[in-house]
């Protein structure tokens, strides 16, 4: 690949001890001594082998409003959910000097669809809406 493209034109994600997903991930030059397989980021911290720059709001059916949905419309398609794990409940860095005062409270569920493939979900506690913001690929 660096053959191809310039090494400087080639990035990979990495990820770092953070505790909100979206700090959890950065950017860095490829290379190969650094590299780590997926199956081995994936473990180190249970989060999806895809993430979304920016997550996608979705709709969906809960029994109970604290529980996990058990239908989920995404992209123009409906998936009975059969499997859930979670929730993951996440809230603001409060420890961390940029903190603020604005609530951020979230619910984040595993889920797998009847193709078997799992999608990373959450919930804004605040809002009620819900989001999709990863895949395991």
């Amino acid at each position: 690949m660096t053959e191809t493209f310039s090494r400087q034109n080639i990035s990979c994600l990495e990820m770092v001890p953070a505790y909100l997903p979206e700090k959890a991930v950065k950017y860095r030059p490829f290379s190969l001594s650094q590299t780590k397989s997926a199956a081995t980021l994936t473990s180190e911290l249970f989060r999806p082998s895809l993430f979304f720059e920016r997550p996608e709001e979705i709709s969906t059916v809960s029994l109970l409003p604290d529980c996990p949905p058990y239908l989920v419309n995404w992209q123009g398609q409906r998936y009975q959910i059969e499997q859930a794990l979670g929730p993951e409940r996440l809230g603001k860095e409060w420890w961390a000097e940029e903190y603020s005062s604005d609530l951020f409270d979230r619910d984040y569920f595993s889920l797998r669809l009847p193709s078997g493939a799992w999608i990373w979900v959450y919930r804004e506690n605040n809002q009620g809406k819900w989001f999709i913001q990863g895949i395991w690929a």
